[in-house]
């Protein structure tokens, strides 16, 4: 396939429309479209750009080759996704693996939404922080259990809605165990905080 039909392909496999990916890239959505439509070219930095976020390499995206490279033989890689035995790479630099296309695409999508709400994620450790900090200058005013219990509280919630760990965890478990790891770990830390707000 050519350039235009690899740059929307892979667009429509990650599940972005085009006004995300020229918000990503800083550059219009016109000029996304026309990159689509082969009206015009992207430039080199902004080829790179789109192939890290569509999780391709800009061989892939400009057709110079079609299949990624396989896991070499008896190696104990798992897919970046769900875990399972990797099958081939996602990036010619093999730091990413994958068991199918299907969980590339799906790994490129719930990527792109953990980038869109990790401020989200940051703004509420963050406010759940300062309220377990603040509670110790303010004793005199508020209780510490209220304090203490709140920001773990809220901790816990933030840990909840947005699971957010370590390129690290999600090499070793896959995006979505280190997910549900996350997920957990947030209920633990919020019924915890519940406890100290209520009982402490």
């Amino acid at each position: 396939m050519s350039l235009p039909e690899n740059i929307r392909e892979a667009r429509l496999q990650v599940g972005l429309s085009q006004e995300q990916v020229a918000e990503a890239l800083g550059v219009s959505r016109q000029a996304v479209s026309r990159w689509e439509r082969g009206a015009s070219r992207p430039s080199t930095a902004n080829l790179v750009a789109l192939a890290t976020l569509f999780h391709r390499s800009v061989e892939q995206l400009t057709g110079r080759y079609a299949s990624s490279p396989q896991v070499e033989e008896g190696s104990k890689r798992i897919c970046d996704r769900c875990g399972r035995r990797a099958v081939f790479y996602g990036d010619p630099g093999r730091e990413s693996a994958f068991c199918s296309e299907e969980c590339r695409a799906a790994y490129g999508r719930e990527m792109a939404g953990i980038q869109k709400h990790l401020k989200w994620f940051w703004a509420g450790v963050i406010a759940a922080c300062a309220l377990m900090v603040g509670g110790s200058f303010f004793k005199a005013v508020f209780p510490t259990n209220c304090t203490v219990g709140g920001g773990m509280a809220l901790l816990g919630a933030t840990l909840v809605l947005f699971p957010f760990c370590t390129p690290q965890t999600y090499a070793k478990l896959g995006l979505r165990r280190a997910s549900i790891l996350g997920r957990v770990l947030g209920c633990a830390v919020e019924l915890y905080g519940l406890y100290i707000l209520f009982w402490g």
